[in-house]
């Protein structure tokens, strides 16, 4: 029986790395190979404290960056066309 997620977020999440930060080089070559690897998904790459010296990749579906995307140009959309009016 075909499902409708073939794999999700906790399928990839790898508890050996979850707890060591990467420097940025490192969380930047693990980014691209993962790109490289997986298509479906975007990773990003995220700091893991304030003074940026350690980072880890995060996996988002395509699907959800495309949401965001548009949920930020209606937003900015919106506020033209109320400034437009407002003239």
């Amino acid at each position: 029986m075909p499902t409708l997620e073939k794999q999700t977020d906790y399928d990839l999440f790898n508890y050996d790395e979850s707890n060591e930060p990467l420097s940025l080089e490192e969380a930047m070559n693990r980014a691209a190979s993962l790109r490289s690897a997986d298509r479906l998904h975007v990773y990003r790459i995220i700091p893991t404290d304030t003074n940026q010296t350690g980072f880890r990749v995060q996996a988002v579906s395509q699907d959800e960056v495309y949401a965001n995307f548009l949920s930020r140009l209606s937003a900015w959309l919106g506020k033209r066309i109320a400034g437009l009016s407002a003239r």
